[in-house]
Formats: structure tokens, C-alpha cells, sequence
């Protein structure tokens, strides 16, 4: 409510959406915000996001771990894989704000207009994330840059039984789990098909995670 206040205040127009058709995305609409599904998308929600980006729409999408989307194929066409994992973190920055190894902290940034005004030293916490990362098949040959970046002594958990409730213990097993550092965020860009009447390029950007 305070965010959707603070974007009133600038002139935006906050509008919920509880489905997702091809008829439900209004022209002009500035970012299509998906925050942190819980249950998986359908194929049809997925075709209307698609849609969306094809006439150079822009979508945030922020995933957390231990959660199916459904849009996986969708990022994976865009070039971002979101790691079915959750993100360790050894360095021990966490302990400034009281936080345990499933904090990630960040001090390093990717070069993008979204991270420029991030000055040098700069914390960002991570609770509980799952890694985000390029990759995938990269059909629309997009431009993709990392955002946020974990310590080097971290790596992403491929056992998610312990934060599911299953038990299980957090240790670094080589050849399943990844070393870091991790990327949390990515930003992709992509040329769109400007005969569709939209921007020329499209924008998506994906967090690991919702509540940093």
C-alpha cells in the first residue's frame, strides 16, 4: 500500500490484475508488475505476457524460491534462468543487520541504468533468494545484464527441503549446488516487432526475490 501510494504520487496509475488475458493488458500501460506468484501461470496468461512483449512492453517479474510459476519457458525464451534453488550465504555481512546465512548480502552491481545511482559500498539484503541468472535458450537473441551480485562465498542450495519443512542440512554439495557469485537480478532487453505499432525494444527485469 505505501508503494502503490509513493507511485500515485508521481502520476502513475496502479491497476490489479487477478487474471491475465490477451484483452487485459491496456495499450500504453508502462510496466506489468508480477510479484511473487503462487501459483503457476496458465498457457493463455503466458501467451498474453508474451503478446505484451512482442509489442515492446516492459514486465517486472520478482520470483521466490521453492515456487513454480509457471513462466519459466517464457524467461527461458528471454534469456534468464531463474535457478530452482535458494541462495547461501557465507560471508558473514549478513551478521551487520542480525541476519543468518539465508540473507544474501549485496555490494556489487551491474553496469545498467537501474543500478547507477547505487553508491560504492552500498548494502542491499536479500532475504531468503533464489538465484537469477542469463541463460536459457536466448530465441529473441536479447541483451541481458546482471543487476545484483552475490559474495564469492556463496553458492545457490539445490536441496530445498529446508526451507520447505522438510529438514535437511545447508552444506555446499559439488556438482549439484553453484558456487557463487551469484547473480539475484537480471535485465533483459530485446528488439520487439515494431510493425505491432509499440516501443522498439521490450523490457523484462526478474529479482530472485520479492521482499529485499
Amino acid at each position: 500500500s505505501t508503494l502503490r501510494s509513493r507511485l500515485g504520487q508521481t502520476n502513475l496509475e496502479v491497476v490489479e490484475r487477478f487474471r491475465l488475458g490477451a484483452d487485459e493488458l491496456r495499450p500504453g500501460s508502462d510496466v506489468l508488475a508480477i510479484l511473487g506468484p503462487k501459483t503457476p501461470f496458465t498457457a493463455a496468461e503466458s501467451a498474453a505476457l508474451r503478446s505484451h512483449l512482442d509489442h515492446g512492453g516492459a514486465v517486472l517479474v520478482m520470483l521466490d524460491p521453492a515456487t513454480r510459476s509457471g513462466l519459466e519457458p517464457l524467461l527461458d525464451e528471454y534469456g534468464v534462468a531463474a535457478g530452482n534453488n535458494f541462495v547461501v550465504d557465507l560471508s558473514g555481512l549478513g551478521q551487520v543487520i542480525g541476519a543468518d546465512v539465508s540473507v544474501p548480502v549485496v555490494l556489487n552491481y551491474g553496469t545498467h541504468a537501474i543500478t547507477e545511482k547505487i553508491g560504492q559500498g552500498v548494502m542491499s539484503f536479500f532475504p531468503l533468494a533464489r538465484s537469477v541468472a542469463a541463460g536459457g535458450s536466448s530465441s529473441h537473441d536479447p541483451q541481458v545484464t546482471p543487476l545484483a551480485l552475490t559474495h564469492r562465498s556463496s553458492w545457490g542450495e539445490s536441496d530445498l527441503s529446508p526451507i520447505a519443512g522438510g529438514g535437511g542440512q545447508v552444506r555446499f554439495d559439488e556438482g549439484l549446488d553453484t558456487r557463487g557469485p551469484l547473480s539475484l537480478a537480471v535485465a533483459a532487453t530485446v528488439e520487439a516487432d515494431t510493425s505491432l505499432g509499440g516501443p522498439e525494444r521490450a523490457r523484462l527485469v526478474v529479482f530472485g526475490d520479492t521482499d529485499f
